[in-house]
């Protein structure tokens, strides 16, 4: 990557300047998302929609052309080094609408308008499992509705879960200004948590950018060291540690081992 950032920086003058950049730009965060194992993957935008929209609502999209059209995998941490899978995605669908007018001579035409819109985001493995919805763009499919003292957290997501009981125990003051700390870094959030698999959707679209995306430079000496050295990514960062803090209150819920019987006291024999 390094050598390539050389060749286009210095040995390539007649490029366009803009071709250059975008090169630049891509070598720097494909150097990012090496270091954190995670790799751009082929699949079946289609049959990967079509499996995730039977678990997780925000899939429920759009009346035609819905997929999966871009995917990055890897892995994140939990607090205890455990690994989760984690899928970043875009959802791409289309939005048809009809409409008719009536021209001068009083002849009515249809015509036909299809929009195309993206929505971001990861779907995530998590264990021990977790029932959980947290959402700014729609009321939570879930069993019970959940609401918390903390008003910034409660002016913008609604929330669902399993029981009340395990709501009071899963949103902690912690856990909830950890929401309000990860939300400044994302619009339109989203959460959805059932089971061993969750999905946390937004309409941003740089989860993967450097901190440094916008301090460009042709300096070859920078670049080098940019290629080399672990690139922070805040929103990823944030999103991770959002998934940590839930790993950990989910633990939480899980019920302990009862203790084992104490031993009782033996006489000794003579």
């Amino acid at each position: 990557a390094a050598l390539l950032v050389v060749l286009l920086a210095g040995g390539l003058p007649v490029a366009a300047f803009a071709a250059r950049r975008r090169f630049i730009d891509t070598v720097l965060g494909q150097a990012a998302m090496l270091d954190r194992g995670l790799s751009a993957v082929q699949r079946d935008g289609r049959a990967l929609w079509r499996d995730w929209r039977e678990r997780f609502p925000d899939f429920e999209r759009g009346d035609e052309s819905q997929s999966i059209d871009r995917l990055v995998e890897g892995e994140w941490t939990d607090e205890a080094g455990r690994p989760h899978t984690m899928a970043c995605y875009r959802f791409s669908w289309v939005e048809v609408q009809h409409s008719s007018r009536t021209d001068a001579d009083g002849k009515q035409h249809d015509e036909t308008q299809r929009t195309t819109h993206y929505r971001h985001g990861v779907v995530v493995s998590l264990s021990p499992p977790l029932t959980l919805a947290v959402s700014e763009v729609r009321k939570p499919k879930m069993p019970v509705a959940w609401s918390t003292a903390s008003i910034e957290f409660g002016e913008r997501w609604r929330v669902g879960a399993a029981s009340e009981m395990q709501a009071a125990r899963l949103l902690t003051p912690s856990v909830v200004q950890t929401f309000v700390e990860t939300g400044r870094h994302f619009r339109a959030l989203d959460l959805h948590f059932a089971g061993e698999q969750g999905c946390i959707s937004f309409s941003d679209d740089d989860l993967l950018a450097r901190a440094d995306a916008r301090q460009r430079t042709d300096r070859l000496d920078d670049l080098r060291w940019r290629v080399r050295s672990t690139a922070t990514m805040p929103k990823l960062e944030a999103l991770t540690t959002l998934l940590r803090t839930l790993c950990d209150a989910a633990d939480g819920l899980q019920p302990r081992a009862e203790p084992a019987p104490p031993i009782p006291n033996r006489k000794a024999f003579p």
